[in-house]
């Protein structure tokens, strides 16, 4: 009787080591078809599809939403009243608060101390019919102080346009939007482990118009909820509207050139 109980507990212990073979050479083989499908262009191209479309139907849905908030009253009220609410028990201390006026001047300076960065900024609202902008400008800068700092940029908004440029590139108001769009703008830096996704809103992209240099970089940081590590080791990731990926530094920055162009520019 013995002898049957050793010759069952060999057929199991046979069995149990075959099971647990061909699940392992299962596992392996899955894993490798995976990895295979993942760096296959299909699948890449199929991942790039579906970050342009998710940004694309993000960003349809908030100008609605933005849109019905702007042209309702009876939607407005119940928002900010829950936005009241729930600001009372966040700490937003590193948001900016929204500007009530319509048109405005905000220049920002960034600075080093030690191994500190930060920003210097000083803001101006205007009046519709202000004509001598640039001189208004030049008196922000001088109040900032005669050094001009690692990077120094200012953004104007005028009405339904964002002006964003170096101090010294200002010419006109007078710009016109263009077709260039950033689906996906991700913050990455060695010293933190997950990317910062940075929104940039459509008023942004007009002709002439330089984005992400370093001051920019800070600047979106600083006006948005994630932490982050900031210094001159970072790197920006982009898929513009074209599917196409660009990578820039801190010495580098993005230039709106043409109606549907732009161009990677070294630092000034």
């Amino acid at each position: 009787m013995w002898s049957d109980f050793a010759i069952i507990d060999s057929y199991v212990q046979f069995g149990l080591t075959f099971l647990q073979e061909k699940a392992t050479d299962l596992y392996h083989f899955a894993k490798r078809k995976a990895v295979e499908f993942a760096n296959s262009p299909q699948a890449q191209s199929f991942a790039i599809s579906a970050i342009w479309f998710y940004h694309s139907v993000e960003t349809r849905v908030y100008f609605f939403l933005k849109g019905l908030y702007d042209d309702n009253r009876l939607i407005r009220g119940p928002v900010d009243l829950v936005y009241f609410i729930i600001g009372t028990g966040i700490n937003k201390s590193h948001l900016r608060e929204e500007r009530k006026s319509e048109n405005w001047i905000e220049i920002c300076k960034l600075a080093k101390e030690e191994n500190a960065f930060y920003l210097v900024s000083r803001s101006l609202d205007l009046d519709s019919n202000d004509v001598n902008i640039g001189k208004k400008i030049n008196e922000i800068v001088c109040e900032l102080g005669a050094s001009s700092g690692l990077d120094t940029f200012f953004t104007l908004k005028y009405d339904d346009t964002y002006i964003t440029r170096a101090v010294n590139s200002f010419t006109d108001i007078n710009s016109k939007e263009s077709n260039v769009r950033f689906i996906s703008i991700e913050y990455t830096h060695p010293l933190q482990e997950t990317p910062v996704d940075l929104k940039l809103d459509q008023m942004h992209y007009i002709i002439g118009n330089e984005l992400f240099s370093p001051a920019f970089i800070l600047h979106a940081l600083e006006n948005q909820p994630e932490p982050y590590h900031f210094d001159m080791d970072y790197e920006v990731n982009l898929i513009d509207g074209q599917v196409k990926n660009v990578s820039i530094n801190s010495e580098q920055y993005i230039l709106i050139d043409s109606e549907n162009t732009y161009d990677v520019k070294g630092s000034k």
